[in-house]
Parts: C-alpha cells; structure tokens; sequence
C-alpha cells in the first residue's frame, strides 16, 4: 500500500494516483463525479469571508454557508428566507454549478465552530458533523426558482 500526501502525490512508479482532493469530489445525481473545489473558490470570491462546506446528500450535495456577523460569532442562526442573501446564492449557483450538484443549501449568520480540516473524536470530517448537526434547516434550492435539470437537459 503507497502511502500519499497532496492532492498529487506520485507513487512508487512515479505515477500519479490522486488527481485532485478526494475529499472535493462528489457525485451529481446523474451519476457525474463534480470537483467542488472550483466552485467553492468561485464562491468565494463572490461571498468574500463566508465560511463553505459541501456535504454529500443520496440527491447530490448539501451546501452549508456561515456569513460572518458581529454579535454570532459563536452561534450559529439559520438566514430567513427573505434575507437577500439566499437569491444571491441561488443566482450564483445557477450560473456557476451547471451539474446540478448542489440542490438544497443552509445559510447561516456565524461561523462554524468546527475548524477547517479538523476530524472530531469519532473520525467523522467537518462535512459529516456540520450536516449532521444542521440538516434540519436545509432548504431545496427549487423552493427559490432555481430550475434543477441534468447537463445537456434542453432550458424550460
């Protein structure tokens, strides 16, 4: 068994095994294997300081986003329907995730608490535990007219 560090480490024939951070990879519900890492930086940019976390969901993936606010900094509160910020995120998924990965989003005034890379005392990653904790306010992202569809599926 070779053992690898870096999303490209080579193995022992100088192949390289690993074309991007496993952990990045997800799986749309068509089957399509999508590198979120493109679409988190993009959003990012967009979102400048907000906290992303991709889970992955049977549908394709949950997306969890933190807005940094005084007076949340350690406590999370789910944003309200109404809050701008939702459609801004819709717009932006729309143009920017043709798959489809993303179908059902959390957004949230704080931060997370769990650290970026940290792995909790059952081996669980950050992904697993932030949407075992917060699932429950997921909201489908067809609730705010973003038209789900598979690649290549002709416009309404």
């Amino acid at each position: 068994m070779v053992a690898h560090r870096g999303p490209r480490s080579p193995a022992r024939n100088s192949e390289n095994v690993l074309i991007g951070r496993v952990q990045a990879i997800m799986c749309a519900k068509n089957g399509l294997r999508v590198d979120t890492a493109p679409l988190a930086e993009a959003l990012a940019r967009t979102f400048g300081g907000a906290g992303l976390v991709f889970a992955p969901i049977r549908e394709g993936a949950a997306l969890y986003v933190a807005f940094p606010s005084i007076g949340f900094e350690q406590d999370l509160q789910p944003l309200p329907e109404s809050d701008p910020r939702w459609q801004g995120m819709v717009s932006q998924l729309s143009k920017l995730d043709p798959e489809g990965l993303v179908v059902c989003c959390g957004l949230f005034a704080g931060t997370f608490a769990e650290a970026e890379g940290e792995v909790g005392p059952t081996g669980k990653p950050r992904n697993y535990r932030i949407h075992a904790r917060h699932s429950h306010q997921l909201r489908s992202l067809a609730v705010f007219g973003k038209v789900l569809r598979h690649p290549g599926q002709a416009e309404p």
